[in-house]
């Protein structure tokens, strides 16, 4: 009951002294992510406008994946924006409610011929981003655009990782190899999309009441599906009540 009640009392605390500052961590390309990948600007023009309306500005901070994950582990943000709910982020972070989801599986090249072996980014050991291939059988890369490179040159066979920002990539800065490489839709694993925001924040359960209220009224009031349509995101990446049951 009393987490409850400091809840309310921080949604409310804006009236009384204006509009309040919500600081994000967010990745080193945010500004082209806002412009070319569909899924990240629907939710990120969400999210502004439903906290601009409750009386926060938010602010970007932008900085290199790593580094961003590593300042709002350590609570010098609010949140990081997005996160998908991948193996142990919980324990160090609350999750939002969630803003969408993501198919996570294969980009193959699209001509075959490839006997290397499949490839993901490292992230914790033994840990695979998709059931249906072993961790131990993967090789482990530093970056998605060293994988999908080497996906192109037939170096290894396929690639793990989410569909939508792999498609991104191909259409911005990987854009040469783009006709060869395809996501393979067959197979694939979901992975909801959040705000984590850590627990050592000193405002977490909050933080998060907040941006799970900005979310809800996005969704009562029809806004969230029309944003997400505008910026034409996959039916698939909704969240579940917002989907509409056409293929």
């Amino acid at each position: 009951m009393l987490k409850v009640v400091a809840n309310l009392l921080f949604l409310i605390s804006f009236a009384a002294s204006g509009a309040q500052t919500i600081s994000f961590a967010v990745g080193h390309d945010h500004d082209k992510m806002v412009k070319h990948y569909a899924f990240y600007a629907a939710s990120w023009e969400i999210i502004n406008h439903e906290l601009e309306l409750l009386g926060y500005d938010v602010v970007a901070n932008v900085y290199p994946w790593a580094r961003a994950k590593e300042m709002v582990r350590t609570g010098q943000h609010h949140g990081l924006f997005l996160a998908a709910n991948f193996q142990g982020r919980d324990k160090w972070a609350l999750f939002s409610q969630a803003l969408g989801q993501d198919q996570f599986g294969l980009f193959k090249h699209k001509k075959g011929g490839s006997t290397g072996p499949i490839a993901s980014v490292r992230l914790i050991s033994d840990y695979s981003l998709v059931s249906f291939i072993s961790p131990k059988t993967q090789l482990q890369l530093t970056t998605a655009q060293e994988g999908l490179n080497l996906l192109a040159n037939k170096k290894v066979k396929g690639f793990v990782m989410s569909r939508s920002y792999g498609e991104y990539l191909l259409a911005t800065e990987l854009n040469d190899i783009a006709e060869d490489i395809a996501f393979d839709t067959n197979r694939y694993d979901l992975y909801t999309a959040h705000i984590a925001v850590s627990k050592t924040h000193n405002q977490a359960e909050s933080t998060v009441a907040l941006i799970d209220k900005a979310l809800a009224n996005s969704i009562a009031s029809g806004r969230y599906p029309k944003v997400m349509a505008k910026h034409k995101v996959r039916n698939v990446q909704l969240i579940s009540s917002e989907r509409t049951t056409a293929k």
